[in-house]
């Protein structure tokens, strides 16, 4: 049984560190040389603040998918978890479109429908276990923060 929950839980850990690597792929380059020449609000952090916060939030996105996994049979389980996945398609979305592609208005739609997801993933979760919901916290405030961020990088570069 043990065995099995450190499964589990090195899975949740290797799915949400993999969307990390992911849009790591493609935010490392465009962050030097496109992102560094874009016009940017005061309140932009530094560079190197990225990637520690978005690191901690998909540990603590880790944890909380594990605890939803490992619940016995509640009838919303999979709803939570299907909201999760969807939420986290959604965040491995970004990178690719605005690094990537260097859409920033693209990025933008991204982001507000992953803001959306995060607070339904919540929302889903909260009935199946509160520790999962309240884990995602840091995330959705966080991502609250980039989407303004993103919007203003937009307003600013059009």
């Amino acid at each position: 049984m043990k065995m099995r929950r450190i499964v589990q839980f090195v899975a949740c850990l290797g799915l949400c560190y993999g969307v990390m690597a992911f849009g790591g792929l493609f935010s490392a380059q465009a962050a030097s040389n496109w992102y560094g020449a874009l016009h940017k609000p005061p309140f932009t952090p530094p560079g190197w603040l990225f990637g520690p916060v978005w690191g901690l939030l998909y540990t603590l996105m880790a944890v909380s998918l594990y605890l939803l996994w490992r619940q016995p049979s509640h009838p919303d389980k999979r709803r939570a978890i299907g909201f999760f996945l969807g939420q986290l398609a959604f965040n491995a979305a970004w990178s690719p479109i605005f690094f990537g592609w260097h859409s920033l208005f693209g990025g933008l739609v991204i982001i507000t429908i992953l803001w959306v997801m995060i607070f339904m993933t919540i929302r889903a979760a909260w009935p199946v276990s509160h520790g999962a919901a309240a884990l995602l916290i840091p995330y959705v405030c966080w991502t609250s923060f980039a989407l303004v961020l993103n919007g203003a990088i937009v307003n600013l570069n059009v």
